[in-house]
């Protein structure tokens, strides 16, 4: 799966993603399963949680890799473990700390991104803000969860890795010598640094935010320069999220937005996975069985994204009056967003059997191209409906 999306959809100047997923599940037989807050459903209940280390580069984004997180108190449960027929060598491990072996297993296999990036998970410890690559290799960006960890910072700076994780704003910077939090450096920001900027389209067009990025300390022996970061709501300046970069200090502020835009890639590929390739439908219990099907159905994300990326660009029709915004009966087309709105001339294909087939003439409902069909799309140009991963109904009985 990691050569089949990375040879496909990969390229030098990609984005390296690592994130999480909850896969809700009643009972205690189940591999992994306890009682805790998953994203998917926005609340603490009996769930898996899974980890996951994607892809997002200008052909596509995929899921490169995935591992069970099972709490500590069920890894170290022997009887347990054997029940669900997870392997001797199975231990308690952190997240951070699967997300550096799945960063390790894409290395070998000559996985090379430009950045790399994560929720604050990843980001808050300075070990883990060194997670990536070979010297000359890619860069990282992650959720603060990832940046927490030390050791994952240190991984990625060690294999000279440009990273982007999302960082608590108590969190200091990266630098090994500064005591101020990453939040009260951002305070102090000067007003002309401030810029409204988009980190990229979303379901309903661009992701406009106010961002704010500055340089911080001196440049490296490497040439590496550390940027803090900060996003907040246009119409809620309270509402604020903290980064903190590491990489070339030649690299623009454009591009640090850029790259911390793209960690919503994985909620795309989360969302066409269960709604569409059956993620979160399983009635598997054991190690096994939960690998072998989350592992089946994130191929089946990457083989959609790899058929998406052969799609030629939409064509706009020409008008009456010659204008190409123009439909051939006067009205005016409405725009296309989201990076993957099915082309209009290309509305009868279905991608893998996924695709919405196009109305019959005369039908109602609205023609491709329209604001209508644009809603009803994912960024692979897929109709959606309920996460089944999100609803109780999929866990029932398990």
């Amino acid at each position: 799966m990691i050569r089949y999306a990375h040879e496909r959809l990969g390229d030098q100047a990609g984005v390296r993603i690592v994130d999480e997923t909850g896969f809700p599940k009643e009972g205690a037989k189940s591999c992994g399963v306890a009682r805790r807050y998953t994203g998917t459903a926005g609340r603490i209940e009996n769930a898996q949680a899974g980890v996951l280390l994607a892809s997002a580069a200008a052909k596509g984004h995929a899921v490169l890799d995935r591992a069970l997180s099972p709490p500590k108190g069920w890894a170290d449960d022997r009887e347990r473990c054997n029940a669900a027929g997870a392997a001797r060598g199975v231990r308690f491990a952190t997240k951070p700390q699967l997300a550096e072996r799945m960063i390790r297993r894409a290395r070998r296999l000559g996985v090379r991104a430009a950045w790399a990036t994560g929720d604050p998970v990843y980001g808050h410890d300075g070990k883990s803000g060194r997670w990536t690559a070979p010297a000359g290799g890619s860069k990282a960006t992650g959720d603060p969860v990832y940046g927490h960890d030390g050791k994952v910072r240190r991984f990625p700076e060690e294999g000279g890795q440009p990273y982007r994780p999302a960082v608590p704003s108590n969190q200091p910077p990266f630098d090994g010598q500064s005591r101020s939090a990453v939040g009260a450096i951002a305070d102090e920001f000067p007003a002309g640094v401030w810029r409204r900027a988009s980190a990229g389209d979303g379901g309903q067009g661009p992701r406009g935010y106010g961002w704010a990025v500055e340089a911080f300390g001196a440049v490296d022996e490497r040439g590496w320069q550390l940027w803090p970061a900060v996003r907040r709501h246009r119409g809620r300046p309270g509402e604020r999220a903290d980064f903190s970069a590491r990489g070339p200090a030649a690299t623009r502020p454009a591009e640090l937005i850029r790259v911390a835009g793209t960690r919503w890639r994985v909620e795309e590929c989360l969302e066409l996975a269960t709604g569409e390739c059956g993620l979160g439908e399983h009635e598997v219990r054991s190690w096994t069985g939960w690998h072998r099907h989350v592992t089946l159905r994130l191929l089946a994300l990457a083989v959609v994204a790899v058929i998406r990326s052969r799609v030629p660009p939409p064509r706009r029709k020409m008008g009456a009056s010659g204008n190409p915004g123009e439909r051939a009966g006067g009205a005016e087309a409405a725009p296309q967003t989201g990076v993957g709105v099915r082309p209009a001339g290309r509305a009868g294909t279905r991608l893998g059997g996924l695709a919405t087939p196009a109305p019959a003439p005369g039908a109602g409902g609205s023609r491709p191209g329209t604001a209508g069909q644009a809603a009803r799309s994912t960024n692979y140009g897929c109709r959606t409906k309920a996460p089944a991963a999100m609803s109780g109904k999929t866990a029932a009985g398990r």
